[in-house]
């Protein structure tokens, strides 16, 4: 086994602890660093079926914070399902760099935004109003790089419903949107037979800490929760911007 290959399951293995606990964090955090070995696409492909499997195992963990979220959910998916198809196919032939840096700058943007006034929340009226334009940015994105999970927790950490309901929209946007794009990427021909055996040793580490997520997240307050969004979202503004300058 190289040193690579350790480096990967290591950052795998952490990436979907973190995103046990938030519901974020997976390929948000994977994503950039295999991406950086190989390529964006080789790194979506990889963790395409284990982000399934964490997804799903959230969404059921936290299947009661779906109460009171359609508002919100319904158009953000009916606009970003076929924009994550869009975007899937621009995944195999364009240039995330731009992308990158928009998104990096959104999040820095709103990181801003809610340290000036941390009581800062998205009224009802404005986050149902905004949720078919962030479901078309959101799946395109998402689509096109694999790494606009944060301009999506940008969104949906500012609507403020606690933390069952942040991780269950969290988790349902990227099951859906995940399974569309499995599926634009089976048909495009993005998974050979090496990526495909790639993919399903993937499963083993994200399955195995996402349930270690997932029982020190149901010990932490809305708060601490809030925090360690912020954290992600930081990070992942920082690494997308040094990946599109470097």
């Amino acid at each position: 086994m190289t040193t690579e290959v350790v480096l990967v399951i290591l950052v795998i293995s952490g990436a979907y602890l973190i995103k046990g606990i938030t519901g974020i964090g997976g390929p948000l955090l994977a994503v950039p660093f295999i991406a950086g070995i190989a390529s964006v696409e080789l790194a979506v492909v990889v963790l395409s079926l284990g982000s399934l499997v964490s997804n799903g195992w959230l969404l059921w963990e936290h299947r009661i914070g779906g109460r009171g979220t359609g508002f919100v959910m319904k158009p953000f998916l009916v606009v970003g399902i076929p924009a994550t198809i869009a975007g899937t196919w621009l995944l195999t032939v364009a240039d995330d760099r731009i992308l990158s840096v928009i998104i990096a700058v959104v999040i820095l943007g709103y990181i801003w935004r809610y340290l000036a006034d941390p009581h800062f929340v998205l009224e009802r009226g404005t986050a149902r109003r905004m949720a078919g334009p962030m479901g078309l940015v959101g799946g395109g994105l998402l689509g096109a790089t694999g790494t606009a999970g944060p301009l999506i927790a940008t969104y949906m950490h500012a609507i403020r419903l606690g933390r069952p309901s942040f991780i269950y929209m969290m988790s349902l946007t990227f099951q859906i949107f995940g399974v569309i794009q499995l599926v634009t990427l089976v048909i495009l021909g993005a998974f050979t037979p090496e990526r495909t055996v790639q993919a399903l040793w993937a499963i083993v580490p994200v399955t195995v800490m996402t349930a270690i997520g997932i029982r020190i997240g149901r010990r932490l307050n809305q708060r601490v929760l809030e925090f360690l969004v912020l954290v992600l979202l930081g990070f992942a503004a920082v690494r997308l911007l040094l990946s599109a300058l470097v």
